[in-house]
């Protein structure tokens, strides 16, 4: 079993809530991998597959899931997808992520808008900010690119070496 890479891999699987709150963590995890809001982008543009009538609870992962989505747009500042702006995401009843009630206020002034606006009261585990400077890449990438250089120099020699021995010749 792996990681799920994008916000649709994170409900693919789960039947439970807890599992759903599992996959969310991983993908969490998996966040902090990438720093360029192109990455980013990548993995929240897929709609995720609805969970409200697969699971109890279903319709706050979705809510959960269209909430973080957009929290991590608006920190990178990057559009969210049109998906996370469905009316059918925005809960009927207040969602809170803790039941003892005397958190509850801290809990409404402290959540952010994205979650507000879902209905959905928590503050989330923040895992993307946009680092400055060139997106991380892979050792084959690196790989790759130094070989097209490469390939392009020896292009480069061979033509000098060439119009050397022609004016050499004249």
């Amino acid at each position: 079993m792996h990681r799920p890479l994008t916000a649709a891999q994170v409900s693919e699987n789960p039947t439970t809530l807890n599992e759903f709150g599992y996959n969310l963590k991983d993908w969490i995890h998996e966040l902090k991998r990438i720093s360029a809001r192109k990455e980013l982008w990548e993995r929240v543009k897929q709609k995720p597959r609805r969970l409200k009538s697969l699971f109890e609870g279903g319709e706050v992962a979705d809510a959960y899931l269209a909430a973080y989505v957009d929290h991590l747009c608006r920190l990178s500042k990057i559009p969210a997808p049109d998906w996370v702006y469905a009316p059918d995401l925005v809960l009927e009843n207040p969602w809170f992520s803790d039941d003892v009630k005397t958190l509850r206020l801290y809990l409404m002034i402290k959540t952010p808008p994205a979650f507000k606006e879902k209905n959905i009261f928590t503050i989330p585990e923040v895992t993307f900010t946009v680092k400055i400077g060139r997106p991380k890449t892979s050792l084959a990438h690196k790989r790759a690119l130094a070989a097209k250089r490469q390939k392009a120099f020896r292009k480069r020699q061979k033509l000098e070496l060439e119009s050397l021995r022609k004016k050499a010749l004249r």
